[in-house]
């Protein structure tokens, strides 16, 4: 555990020192290749990883592994992206933030004859190579070549020999831009300055010793038929500085016209995007204020509904009450009747028969008419019950109704934002923005979704609508068949009947039982069957039902299977 601990305890300075010595001096002595043929860069240190940096992004990569915590195992990677940095920094330029880049063009034409033809993309041949290089690979010839002109900044060496020639040629390629340009022109004074450029190369090519001889291809060059000038005239062309000081003028020119005329575009359809904006802004202001005109509406109509439900009941209650002591009226003015009968005992007996059977013929009329208005009673109080449930139904509907709503809102909301968000990222992003491309992927695969779930909310309102229509429609024959039931029994020919309180009628238990027993014992078993239910009618403990809640609304479930049922039959 202390071995562990140790090996990852921070490194000193001193040891990063010690460590960045050593590939600082073989960066420089040229052991290792940062510059790609395509001018990028590339980390000697991080094996297969990404081999392709600009400038700027290769310094930040080692600029940051150099800043990062170290163990022992990781000094010597840390040192050396150090000395990468350190290399970078003090021994290469960004050609894309040099001063070159920037003043290049008129010092270099100012420099030159305007008619003067040179080999572009710009090209540097180097004469008087060893022939025993000839057989070794082309990749380790142009990589040697490419670290030995360096300071030159070459982006690719091409070897040539032939049989011919006793000694081959290199040719170094510096790019199609300014810098390229005056880095040949270095190159080229560099070899004159110690006596080994053209010229020199043309006055002594017969006898030219073991050095190596340098200068800038033109227009000799191109035209020669040796592999040199084939070569040069397959890979490039000859050109003055003012062609090519005319070609990019034109080609900025160009650029700078169409990146004016995309502006204008992206400004047009920015404008319209804003406008439209702001209608959807005042589309929704209006939609909201709807949306609080119909709330207002809705609470408004249902405080009516519960005044009249209230009503309706209140007087309901008042009517029975009044035929209750109707009622009673008529049932002591009956007893003062047969009291009445009583006194007159001493009356012939077929007076007498003919009392008592009066008497009785009118108990049961009394008895019917109790029984009557008892059942009348229960009948109102489940219409009551069944107005309430019906009521309470319609009120979960319509607020159902009201969050569909506001959800259906929040949803075409979402959608507009998203387009919005969607055009604007489609006129600002880039072709080659890749991320964009995909945020806004990202954003359509999203918008289809929301665009689903509105289709999906708006079916389910669709569902919603309906029923509540039917819930409305059953409201309204309930409230109709209460009022005809309660006319007719407040009409002045309704029959007073007499029955029991709770007792269940043989009649249903009879019809059944003769289909599924012989004639013989079906009155019987529907006599047994009509008891048995009579004493679960009886048990105040006993309910066959159970409510439940299912999607917010309040449902009834048998708790008697039907195999329980069918067994009592």
């Amino acid at each position: 555990l202390m071995g562990s601990s140790s090996e990852q305890s921070d490194v000193s300075d001193s040891e990063i020192e010690y460590y960045l010595e050593k590939p600082y001096e073989q960066l420089i002595a040229g052991n290792y290749i940062i510059q790609n043929p395509n001018a990028t860069f590339r980390c000697p240190f991080c094996g297969k990883k990404k081999q392709e940096y600009r400038y700027h992004e290769l310094l930040q990569h080692a600029s940051g592994v150099g800043a990062g915590s170290a163990n022992r195992r990781s000094a010597k990677n840390k040192a050396k992206h150090l000395a990468l940095a350190r290399y970078l920094k003090e021994n290469l330029v960004d050609d894309s933030h040099s001063t070159l880049s920037k003043a290049e063009p008129g010092q270099v034409i100012e420099q030159l004859k305007q008619d003067e033809l040179f080999v572009w993309p710009w090209k540097g041949i180097v004469a008087n190579i060893p022939r025993q290089q000839k057989h070794e690979k082309f990749v380790k010839e142009s990589e040697h070549w490419l670290r030995k002109f360096i300071q030159y900044q070459p982006v690719e060496a091409q070897v040539l020999c032939s049989d011919q020639d006793i000694s081959g040629y290199v040719i170094l390629d510096f790019g199609k831009g300014w810098s390229g340009l005056s880095n040949v022109r270095k190159f080229d004074k560099d070899f004159q300055a110690v006596q080994h450029g053209k010229k020199d190369w043309d006055a002594w090519k017969e006898y030219p010793g073991s050095d190596l001889y340098g200068w800038c291809a033109s227009a000799d060059d191109y035209h020669l038929k040796r592999p040199v000038g084939d070569y040069l005239r397959e890979k490039a062309e000859l050109k003055t500085v003012a062609d090519v000081m005319k070609e990019s003028t034109e080609e900025t020119n160009t650029t700078v016209v169409n990146l004016a005329k995309e502006l204008d575009i992206t400004n047009e359809n920015l404008n319209e995007m804003e406008l439209k904006y702001n209608e959807t802004s005042m589309s929704v202001s209006k939609m909201m204020e709807e949306n609080d005109r119909l709330h207002q509406v809705y609470n408004g109509e249902m405080e009516r509904m519960q005044r009249l439900a209230q009503d309706n009941a209140r007087r309901i209650i008042e009517e029975t009450e009044k035929l209750k002591y109707e009622l009673e009226c008529k049932r002591m003015k009956l007893d003062k009747w047969s009291q009445q009968l009583n006194e007159q005992e001493a009356l012939t007996i077929s007076e007498r028969q003919k009392l008592e059977e009066e008497k009785k013929r009118k108990n049961e009329v009394l008895h019917l008419a109790s029984l009557s208005h008892v059942e009348a009673s229960s009948s109102v109080l489940r219409l009551l019950d069944e107005q309430q449930r019906e009521k309470k139904a319609a009120l979960d509907t319509m607020l159902n109704l009201e969050r569909e709503l506001a959800s259906k809102q929040k949803l075409q909301l979402d959608i507009e934002e998203l387009r919005g968000q969607l055009k604007v990222m489609e006129c600002m992003g880039g072709e080659n923005d890749m991320a964009v491309k995909k945020k806004m992927e990202e954003m359509e695969e999203e918008l289809k979704e929301k665009v689903e779930e509105l289709q999906d909310v708006e079916a389910l309102n669709q569902t919603l609508i309906v029923k509540e229509r039917e819930i409305n429609d059953q409201l309204q024959e309930a409230r109709r068949e209460m009022i005809a039931g309660l006319s007719g029994l407040l009409s002045g020919y309704t029959t007073i009947g007499i029955k029991r309180l709770g007792e269940i009628s043989v009649k249903p238990f009879q019809k059944v039982c003769k289909k599924r027993y012989p004639r013989d014992g079906a009155l019987e078993k529907s006599a047994i069957l009509c008891s048995k239910w009579q004493e679960y009618i009886q048990n105040p403990g006993w309910y066959p039902f159970k409510v439940i809640e299912i999607d917010g609304n309040e449902a009834k479930v048998s708790l008697m299977s039907v195999s329980v049922i069918l067994s009592m039959l």
